[in-house]
């Protein structure tokens, strides 16, 4: 009885080891496809130039130590995680294209995996957990992020936001004070990889209540909310102290919420009108003039 009860875990183990290997193996044969020609052919775009990746930046220059240094900002930002990657790059493939443009694909394809895996964990069918991760990996509106070389502070970020997410499952199902820094270590990576991690809190404060299990599991956002805050207002700071913080108080950064959504869902649903970054000002004004929609499609 024992035995065959252990043959059936063991069965178990094995269906879902190969379920994990056949997500792995979708979400890189689509990225392969989605990216790899570009890859083999491309240069450095916009901001992937000398001085944010390469000789001319003095941080490199220096070493890795004045990469983490939070007193020497890299393009008016302190983001040790993100500019640590791309200067290991640097430093390891010579300054040659080719080499961080393939990084960029692996993330794309791990994010799109831990993605898929997530919407499982969550109960989501498999197919339709596949299909949404497939539209993950090759969606228009996160080329840009594998396209260039300096996008992939959004795929680091998207990474451990995942990571964090995935932990967050884990507790609220299972339990395991373990998953806890896990979480907390994968936020603070998040954070310092991009800023716009700072939603965190609120994605674990939904899949809390989409998973269901423990009592315990609503206190990990609020660790979450009290790891995030301190490093969003050390970016402000920062941002602040370089000239490119954007004018305006809390409320003015709440109009622009509703606005913002509005313009993700639209971009998810109909892929058009993209670059919509720069100027950054007007963006925003973008946003919040777009209040009521954002509120009509929240």
């Amino acid at each position: 009885m024992f035995v065959d009860a252990r043959r059936r875990a063991d069965a178990v183990d094995a269906t879902t080891s190969t379920r994990r290997w056949i997500t792995v193996a979708v979400m890189l044969a689509l990225a392969l496809a989605a990216f790899l020609p570009a890859a083999l052919r491309a240069g450095f775009l916009n901001f992937d130039d000398n001085f944010y990746f390469g000789p001319d930046n003095p941080e490199f220059r220096s070493g890795f130590a004045a990469v983490l240094d939070p007193a020497h900002p890299i393009a008016n930002a302190y983001l040790p995680v993100a500019h640590a990657a791309l200067w290991t790059e640097w430093w390891l493939f010579g300054g040659h294209p080719f080499g961080p443009h393939l990084v960029s694909l692996l993330l794309q394809a791990s994010v799109a995996v831990l993605f898929a895996r997530l919407l499982l964990r969550l109960g989501v069918g498999s197919v339709a957990a596949h299909l949404a991760g497939a539209l993950f990996a090759v969606h228009p509106a996160l080329a840009e992020s594998v396209s260039w070389v300096s996008g992939q502070k959004e795929l680091l970020a998207g990474l451990f936001v995942f990571a964090a997410l995935h932990a967050t499952v884990g507790f609220a199902q299972r339990g395991g004070a373990w998953r806890l820094p896990l979480a907390l270590l994968a936020a603070a990576l998040a954070m310092y990889s991009k800023a716009t991690a700072v939603v965190l809190p609120l994605l674990a404060l939904l899949i809390c209540a989409v998973s269901g299990g423990r009592r315990s599991r609503w206190a990990l956002p609020l660790l979450l909310a009290a790891v995030v805050a301190p490093i969003a207002l050390q970016h402000q700071r920062i941002a602040a102290a370089e000239g490119t913080l954007v004018p305006g108080g809390l409320g003015q950064r709440l109009l622009q919420v509703p606005g913002a959504f509005a313009h993700y869902l639209s971009t998810t649903l109909w892929p058009r009108g993209l670059n919509v970054l720069y100027p950054e000002v007007a963006t925003l004004e973008r946003f919040r003039d777009g209040w009521t929609i954002g509120l009509v499609a929240l």
